[in-house]
């Protein structure tokens, strides 16, 4: 005798992957369903991706998500080759991120200035420093750097900015630049008449 029985039914689950694990603003959320069970000759082949009831763009089986601070709900519409239309969904809270707070330590050897960057980070981790040299941008993602004092000709100031892993940037620490390669030579040119 031939005995059918019913398929098992399918069992949906949402995998969240957060671009910070503070979910904290900005977020970027990477949203995979999880799918077992169902008929053994049956497969999902659309999905529909919404966010708060709007669907988002998405990349077949899985869509790539910006949220802001707030309570989302996230809904994953799936139809299988043989009509199954089942629905899964989650709801995600986006924490308002801190940005970092920093100050900056200065010191001195005989041919450089040695600037060092004290950030913190109450909501997470710091993920770089950039740092500016009178107007022009330097290429440091590092906690200090080393200045020549030749560099320091006709600079003002330095300006440090710290980046936190949700890319939140702290409030410039303008560092004030009064060196002349003139007071370091101990003397300067006078003119008499």
């Amino acid at each position: 005798p031939i005995s059918l029985e019913e398929a098992t039914p399918f069992v949906l689950d949402l995998e969240l992957s957060p671009s910070n694990i503070g979910f904290r603003e900005p977020l970027t959320l990477v949203v995979r369903p999880r799918i077992s069970g169902g008929h053994p000759r049956d497969r999902f082949e659309s999905f529909e991706f919404l966010v708060d009831g709007v669907p988002v763009e998405s990349l077949n089986r899985y869509a790539k998500i910006d949220l802001e601070k707030g309570v989302h709900d996230i809904n994953v519409v799936m139809t299988s080759q043989m009509g199954l239309v089942t629905e899964t969904s989650a709801q995600v809270e986006v924490f308002e991120n801190q940005v970092p707070i920093c100050t900056v330590s200065q010191r001195e050897s005989i041919t450089a200035f040695v600037y060092t960057a004290d950030c913190v980070d109450t909501d997470g981790r710091l993920r770089g420093y950039d740092w500016q040299l009178g107007d022009r941008e330097l290429v440091s993602g590092s906690r200090s750097i080393t200045v020549g004092k030749h560099r320091l000709e006709g600079v003002t100031q330095i300006i440090l900015v710290g980046i936190d892993d949700s890319g939140g940037r702290s409030e410039p620490v303008i560092i004030p630049v009064n060196f002349s390669m003139e007071q370091e030579d101990g003397f300067s040119e006078s003119v008499t008449n």
